[in-house]
């Protein structure tokens, strides 16, 4: 393996600042080898170091005014260091030299998405800048239609209400493109369920989470903010029910089975509504139930306090309990009517829109003509599976006379469900291209790990230690530095002062192709098995000894790397079989 390969696999396993560090050996024999400093470019970027990576890029920028590959990396600099205006005039830059690559105009949405988050929501100079990022995306789909990415790019630049369907569409595309696209699955079950707990949205969610389990902490803060929105009608209907009730006792009306009735309707209608959306919660994504409610719990108990208030004091017509309901009444009913008038208005605001003779935005035509099969076979999907939600809702429908026959067994199974969720683990947590948060304590040391998508830099995930794909095993999860240099680091994106050492979990005997060992470019992808005649394989694992009762002796011509953690450990002898 060259040297210039050998930083390059350090690069693409995660070791950027040994890389680093033989980068600037090499440099200190030629200081202006142009790829060694490309490669310090890489490493500095890999480091977070983005003020030295931003003085070398334009370093190498003055030498090479027509690449425009360097100027785009000046854009990724820029909005590191928080420069997105810097940012888009380098994107810019780059589609100047070269307009027909796609990830040109790409890196010039991101920037200018960028710039317009820094302006005043609802600005002039906001919506322009945004309006130019969604024609870069635009054209980056015109130029590479086949590529996920861009199709989610299109789906992030269109967040606004009005613009869910072109959204939507965006997801549904990448998906088309990469059925086990989770980020695409994820933002599109959340558009869903935020709309409805009864959509498909949640059982998306679980999908996604099967796919990808590192997935969690997104998916639970969707599912967290769709049960907020499911809460809104139960949180109304305790107003009328605590009113009926202060009415009732004040002796404004006689009392009679329906004045009695009035609220104790009202009351058991949100706690049935809330114990639905707990149920579906649960239904869909067993193990999101305690997460949702400890993001969601002061709502949830709000909701229930507020609802069994006028029927403890039916029952009880104790003074405390009127005390305490119009303690919660007077809040609660403030809360209530912010929050109607508030879905009142973003209800209109849709409804003016959709039926305004304005025209649709150009993106929703683009889409239409880029995005979707024939029109009329995308019209056609769409409405089976209307039809196919309206067919699943029917079914459920007719067996929810159990769940409503009294508030009773409701809240029996609200416990019930509450109680055994808390008895499985929460899923583990994901990381996708955009926004990812997973930590160490998501992993326990002696785990099997593999990559999600194939790729080193990619989400990590448990699995069995059988597993071929099983290629690293964790060996510490805390402190900044690894037993040795054969470890792999990987820094979660979640930011943490630990770092995760994974040592290498590989089979004696077997070949592994992985790229950036030898003279494959594709240094990027992770390793997996092959057969040892593949001229593309140049790592065979000629020893493995486990444990340390012996030394580990290799012949020669073969490299031996140790890991002496997790115990008991494991040594192996490494070889070439295509040099």
């Amino acid at each position: 393996m060259s040297g210039h390969q050998h930083i390059e696999a350090l690069l693409d396993i995660g070791r950027p600042a040994d890389a680093k560090r033989l980068v600037e050996e090499a440099l200190a024999a030629d200081p202006d080898d142009t790829p060694l400093r490309i490669l310090l470019l890489r490493c500095l970027i890999a480091m977070d170091d983005m003020e030295t990576a931003l003085s070398l890029v334009d370093t190498l920028g003055a030498e090479n005014p027509d690449w425009d590959w360097l100027y785009r990396m000046r854009a990724v600099v820029l909005i590191g260091l928080d420069k997105p205006i810097a940012a888009t005039k380098a994107a810019r830059h780059a589609v100047a030299l070269d307009p027909e690559d796609a990830w040109n105009h790409y890196q010039l949405a991101v920037a200018l998405n960028s710039a317009a988050s820094r302006q005043p929501p609802g600005s002039e100079a906001g919506e322009k800048k945004k309006d130019a990022a969604r024609k870069a995306a635009e054209h980056a789909v015109a130029l590479e239609p086949q590529e996920p990415a861009l199709h989610r790019l299109i789906g992030y630049l269109h967040s606004e209400p009005e613009h869910r369907e072109i959204r939507e569409r965006a997801w549904r595309k990448a998906l088309e493109l990469d059925p086990e696209d989770t980020a695409a699955m994820t933002e599109l079950a959340g558009d869903e369920a935020v709309r409805s707990l009864r959509s498909s949205g949640l059982d998306k969610l679980g999908q996604a989470l099967r796919i990808d389990p590192q997935g969690a902490p997104h998916a639970r803060q969707i599912v967290a903010d769709a049960f907020k929105r499911a809460l809104m009608l139960p949180l109304l209907l305790t107003v009328p029910s605590e009113i009926a009730t202060i009415v009732l006792a004040l002796g404004w009306v006689p009392e009679t089975w329906w004045s009695r009735a009035v609220p104790i309707g009202f009351a058991a209608a949100s706690l049935m509504l809330l114990a639905e959306a707990l149920l579906r919660v649960r239904t869909s994504l067993r193990a999101m139930v305690m997460g949702t409610l400890k993001l969601t719990g002061w709502l949830v108990a709000w909701v229930v306090v507020a609802g069994l208030l006028p029927i403890l004091w039916l029952v009880t017509r104790h003074l405390i309990v009127m005390v305490c309901l119009v303690l919660v009444l007077i809040p609660g009913g403030c809360m209530a009517a912010v929050l109607a008038w508030t879905w009142v208005k973003w209800v209109f605001t849709l409804g003016w829109r959709t039926a305004s003779s304005e025209p649709a935005p150009a993106w929703d035509v683009y889409l239409d003509n880029q995005l979707g099969s024939a029109g009329g076979a995308t019209s056609q999907t769409r409405n089976q599976k209307s039809q196919n939600r309206n067919q699943k809702s029917g079914r459920k429908k007719s067996g929810n006379w159990l769940v409503y026959a009294t508030v009773v067994f409701v809240l029996s199974r609200v416990v019930s469900c509450i109680a055994h969720s808390g008895d499985d683990p929460s899923p583990r947590p994901h990381s996708s291209y955009d926004a990812a948060h997973f930590s160490a304590r998501d992993f326990r040391v002696g785990e099997c790990v593999k990559t999600v998508g194939g790729y080193l830099w990619a989400p990590i995930t448990v699995t069995d230690c059988a597993d071929p794909r099983a290629i690293f095993r964790v060996a510490s999860l805390s402190g900044r530095v690894c037993p040795n240099a054969d470890y792999h680091r990987y820094q979660p994106v979640a930011v943490e002062v630990s770092t995760i050492c994974l040592a290498k979990n590989l089979g004696q005997g077997l070949c592994y192709s992985w790229p950036g060992y030898r003279s494959d470019p594709a240094a990027h992808v992770a390793a997996k098995t092959a057969s040892c005649t593949d001229p593309r394989v140049h790592l065979k694992v000629d020893k493995r000894v486990d444990g340390e009762a012996s030394p580990l002796v290799c012949a020669p011509g073969q490299s031996a790397e140790t890991f002496p953690i997790p115990a008991p450990g494991v040594a192996y002898c490494l070889s070439d079989p295509n040099p």
